[in-house]
């Protein structure tokens, strides 16, 4: 059975499986017996089970010759299946004497100096982190690149340290281009904060890298390691970098902040901007806003008043009221959605009902709207908004449409014929299609309402008088019911 134990069949693997079996104290002698060089062949083959992994590890570690030493760890690429390398519970000195020496690991086979890898990921001892490392730290000058490959892999797959994120930004700059790009990657993709801020510090370097893969997986993972990265349309990329920046040092971060939304390129203030309002810092940089409000470029200042309808101060307030005021109709039509009723009473809602833009035109209406449902002449603004000869006054007045469709404001059930008959006649696609959407949620809604009659109605289907229940006697069945 010992001699079998390597490739079982299926009767003999479920015996060597069952825990219970009084015969695996005898076959731990027996696998004792087995001559080395059958073990040396096998051995690794036999850690599949748990009755017998603890003895074929113990007699594994001592191969006695530098033959079996190298038949050994040549075989133990099997270690990474069935769970074998975590059955080989060794510890860091029973690993280095089965790798033997530095000067004669060096004359090993490749395939033997791979195995040598397999066995130190199997280390499990409590506390021997640093020893591992130390195992692993000689294989970053082997002269095999899968070595190498094989030590990151194992780097990896521990925890986060100072040594251990140092030797992965050691094997970065690997001659080897899948050597590196593997290192960058298992820097860059964890979970740890001090790997990735290892990874920082070394990046100027690393987009200079002679390799393509490594220079190309830097730009494209630059967003989840640099707070500060500029992104193309996907602004929210940084924001993990960017907590992780603001919960060790917010006084630095908020200071950095400042400048990059006060001064620069309209893309880097707008991302700056973007982060801020992220991770709700708008009220530490409030003075950079409202400076920002002002600007000639109409991208930041509208980004700038969005931000300030967060941060209720007097000074924002008075940068929102100017910001009414604007030349620029985006910087206008932000103002209007996010002043409060305090700075803009009815008589000025109505003003911007006239104003040209259509964007300016529909944030007014659906405030009218929203305060009075009932107000005829928002109502009317958005009848001929519907009508207009021109395509963005139709697209704005059927955003507002859609968005009002749940308010229960009267004109909406009186506008889904007006809507409907839009989308099968509408001759501009991005018209047609906004028409079509805001149709089905009319639509919508009203089977939603048929769906839910009054609840009075139901009561009184049922026969039940309301009357009587309303002064407080129990209430009486009618002769319908």
């Amino acid at each position: 059975i010992a001699c079998m134990a390597a490739h079982p069949g299926p009767a003999l693997a479920r015996w060597l499986d069952d825990r219970e079996q009084a015969g695996h104290l005898a076959l731990r002698a027996a696998v004792k017996a087995l001559p080395m060089d059958h073990l040396a062949r096998a051995g690794v083959a036999m850690l599949r089970f748990q009755c017998i992994a603890r003895t074929v590890t113990d007699m594994l570690v001592h191969p006695g010759t530098p033959e079996l030493r190298s038949r050994i760890l040549e075989s133990s690429v099997l270690m990474r299946v069935h769970g074998r390398r975590a059955r080989a519970r060794v510890t860091p000195e029973q690993v280095a004497r089965l790798i033997g020496p530095a000067e004669r690991f060096a004359s090993l086979p490749e395939a033997a100096r791979r195995g040598a890898i397999g066995w130190i990921s199997s280390i499990a001892s409590t506390g021997s982190g640093m020893k591992v490392l130390d195992l692993l730290t000689p294989r970053l000058a082997d002269p095999a690149a899968s070595v190498r490959f094989d030590a990151v892999a194992a780097i990896e797959s521990m925890p986060a340290s100072p040594t251990g994120d140092a030797l992965l930004t050691d094997f970065a700059f690997d001659a080897d281009e899948r050597v590196a790009s593997r290192a960058v990657s298992a820097l860059v993709s964890a979970r740890s904060a001090s790997r990735r801020a290892a990874v920082r510090q070394k990046l100027e370097s690393l987009r200079r890298s002679p390799h393509r893969r490594v220079r190309s997986l830097v730009l494209d993972m630059e967003s989840l390691i640099d707070p500060w990265a500029v992104t193309n349309g996907e602004p929210w990329r940084c924001a993990a970098a960017a907590r992780e920046e603001l919960v060790r040092d917010k006084s630095a971060f908020c200071d950095e902040l400042r400048r990059r939304v006060g001064c620069g390129e309209p893309a880097q203030r707008l991302a700056a901007m973007r982060l801020a309002e992220r991770l709700n810092t708008a009220e530490d940089i409030e003075h950079e806003l409202v400076v920002a409000s002002r600007d000639s470029d109409a991208r930041v200042a509208s980004k700038a008043v969005q931000l300030l309808g967060r941060v209720p101060t007097e000074p924002a307030r008075r940068a929102v009221r100017e910001a009414l005021a604007n030349p620029e109709m985006r910087v206008r039509a932000n103002a209007l959605e996010i002043a409060p009723p305090a700075l803009l009473d009815t008589e000025g809602v109505r003003r911007f009902m006239e104003d040209e833009a259509p964007r300016i035109r529909a944030n007014a209406v659906r405030r009218a709207l929203s305060a009075r449902p009932d107000d005829a002449r928002a109502s009317r603004v958005l009848v001929d908004m519907l009508g207009d000869a021109r395509p963005g006054h139709r697209a704005s007045g059927l955003w507002v449409t859609e968005r009002l469709a749940r308010r229960g404001v009267p004109i909406m059930e009186a506008l889904s014929e007006r809507v409907d008959a839009l989308a099968r006649a509408e001759r501009e696609p991005l018209v047609a299609a906004r028409a079509a959407r805001c149709a089905r949620r009319l639509f919508a809604e009203m089977r939603l309402g048929w769906a839910r009659p009054p609840v009075r109605g139901v009561a009184a289907e049922r026969g039940v008088q309301w009357d009587r229940v309303e002064e407080g006697a129990p209430p009486a069945r009618s002769a319908a019911a």
